[in-house]
C-alpha cells in the first residue's frame, strides 16, 4: 500500500527545519511521498500569515525543486479560508485510493488537536505523527519524529526585517524569492528633510567616498552591470582594525540615511569577522579587515568588471 504524509503549515516562509523533519519523517515511517500544504488561515491562529499564499507557495515549490519524494498542494489556498486539516485530507484522498496517509503536525499544535475541526473523523482517517524540533520531552502520547533544530519562520521574518542575514536558515532559492520580494516591498528611500536623490552609480561613488572619510584602504568600485544579476556595483574597502571596520560602516549607514534617504536592506558579517557586508541592492559594499581581503580575492573574481573612477572629498 502507497503510503504518503500531509505536512500542513503557513510556511511563512519555508526553511530548512522543515525541510530536514520532512525528510526524517520520509524515511522513518518509510513514506513514498510528503505533501506540503500552505494553509490559507489556520483556525486557531489568532494572526493570519504575513506572506501572501502565492508566495508562500511559490517558496515551497522552490525549496522542494528537484526532491523527487516531495510535492506541494495548494487546495487550501483554492478553498476559501479558514484551513481545516480534515478537508485536506478528505480531497487528498480522492485522489489517492489505497493510500495510508500520515498527517505531519508541528510540536506547537499537538497540545490543540483535540480542538481541531472533526477531530474524531480526523483521527479514524489518518496516522497523527508529530514532529518536533524543541529537543523536549513530549507532553502527548502520538508518535513523535524529533530533532533539535534551533530555527523559527518567526526569527527568519525579524532577520528580515531588521537587515539581517538569513543565509543557512532558508534554501537559497527562497532567500532569492524574499530578496526580490524585499526589493519590491521595501524600498531603499524613506521621506526625509534635505535629502537628495541619487543614482546606483552616483551611490557607488558616494559609497568610496564616505569610506575614505575613515581612512578606508585600497578603495575599489565594481561595475557589474551587465555582469552580474545581482547588483550592479562592488564597492571594495579594507580596515586595519575592527573599531575601524565599525566606523566604516557606520559613516556609510549615518551619512546615506541622512543625506539621501538610503539604508542598506541587509547587512552581514561583524567587525570581529573581519568582513563585513552592507547591502543596497543595486550597491554591495564589501569592508574587509586588511588581513582578510586577499583571502576572497573579490576584484580577482571579478576581474572582468571595469573599475570605476572616483575622488575623496573632505569630510564632513
Amino acid at each position: 500500500m502507497k503510503k504518503i504524509g500531509i505536512y500542513g503549515g503557513t510556511f511563512d516562509p519555508v526553511h530548512h527545519a522543515h525541510l530536514i523533519l520532512a525528510r526524517d519523517a520520509l524515511e522513518t515511517l518509510g513514506l513514498d511521498e510528503v505533501i506540503f500544504v500552505p494553509a490559507a488561515i489556520s483556525p486557531l491562529k489568532k494572526t493570519a500569515p504575513i506572506a501572501s499564499g502565492e508566495l508562500r507557495l511559490a517558496m515551497v515549490r522552490a525549496a522542494i525543486k528537484g526532491e523527487p519524494k516531495f510535492a506541494v498542494d495548494d487546495c487550501e489556498l483554492r478553498r476559501p479560508p479558514p484551513s481545516y486539516t480534515i478537508d485536506t485530507v478528505e480531497e487528498i484522498r480522492q485522489r489517492n485510493r489505497n493510500t495510508a496517509i500520515y498527517c505531519l503536525i508541528g510540536e506547537d499544535n499537538a497540545e490543540r488537536l483535540t480542538n481541531w475541526h472533526r477531530f474524531a473523523d480526523l483521527k479514524k482517517m489518518v496516522y497523527l505523527v508529530v514532529l518536533d524540533q524543541t529537543g523536549q520531552p513530549p507532553s502527548h502520547s502520538y508518535p513523535v519524529i524529533d530533532r533539535k533544530i534551533d530555527i523559527s519562520a518567526t526569527e527568519i521574518r525579524k532577520r528580515v526585517a531588521s537587515g539581517r542575514s538569513i543565509r543557512y536558515l532558508v534554501p537559497p532559492a527562497v532567500e532569492e524569492i524574499i530578496r526580490r520580494e524585499k526589493r519590491r516591498n521595501y524600498p531603499l528611500r524613506e521621506t526625509l528633510p534635505g535629502a537628495t536623490e541619487i543614482t546606483p552609480e552616483n551611490l557607488a561613488t558616494t559609497c568610496a567616498e564616505l569610506a575614505s572619510n575613515k581612512k578606508a584602504e585600497n578603495i575599489v568600485v565594481l561595475d557589474l552591470r551587465g555582469i552580474s544579476t545581482f547588483t550592479d556595483f562592488f564597492v571594495i574597502c579594507s580596515g586595519t582594525s575592527e573599531p575601524q571596520l565599525k566606523a566604516i560602516a557606520n559613516e556609510l549607514e549615518t551619512r546615506l540615511r541622512e543625506d539621501h534617504s538610503v539604508r542598506p536592506v541587509a547587512i552581514d558579517g561583524f567587525p570581529a569577522s573581519q568582513w563585513m557586508v552592507l547591502d543596497f541592492l543595486q550597491v554591495v559594499v564589501h569592508i574587509f579587515h586588511r588581513d582578510k581581503r586577499g583571502f576572497y580575492s573579490l576584484e580577482d573574481l571579478w576581474g572582468d568588471a571595469p573599475r570605476m573612477h572616483w575622488e575623496a572629498t573632505a569630510a564632513h
